[in-house]
């Protein structure tokens, strides 16, 4: 046997292998939550139900014209990299007819209402997380598309026009 000491652990170096750890674990999940990215089944599980109503939207004929122009400055804000006019632009009033729409939609054409959903959650993760403004125009130009399906479909007048 051998005369020395034996080595122990200090706490220092106890703390810094567990905070090691944890970092290691945060890495793994946030890669794995990134490469599943907004297109993910998770919202296409979410889109299983209708949005969760935001204030109050009358869904009218003019109320699907003035969103539709909402979303025009969205799309013309975003285009000229301006994120806080594209914000400006989204959310609030058109913000929370897409969301308010959603179930008398859901009630007429499932499917659309669905592809609603989702476009509207992939621009909300966009404004939230990526920021890209030409993403953002483009997310806005799909989710009017949807919009002005969803008026027809809910007997309206096509809004912007043909």
């Amino acid at each position: 046997m051998s005369n020395r000491p034996r080595r122990r652990f200090r706490f220092d170096e106890l703390a810094w292998g567990i905070l090691m750890g944890v970092i290691a674990i945060g890495i793994v999940v946030m890669a794995v939550l990134i490469i599943r990215g907004p297109g993910n089944s998770s919202s296409a599980n979410a889109c299983d139900k209708p949005l969760a109503a935001l204030g109050q939207s009358p869904i009218t004929a003019d109320e699907f014209q003035a969103v539709d122009k909402g979303l025009q400055d969205t799309i013309a804000a975003a285009q000229l990299g301006s994120l806080a006019g594209a914000e400006n632009s989204f959310f609030g009033r058109v913000h929370n007819f897409t969301h308010n729409v959603d179930p008398p939609l859901r009630q007429q054409d499932p499917d659309l209402a669905k592809t609603l959903c989702r476009n509207v959650i992939n621009l909300e993760n966009e404004f939230s997380l990526q920021r890209r403004p030409q993403e953002i125009a483009r997310l806005a130009q799909d989710l009017q598309t949807v919009l002005r399906q969803a008026a027809v479909e809910l007997g309206y007048p096509r809004p912007g026009g043909a």
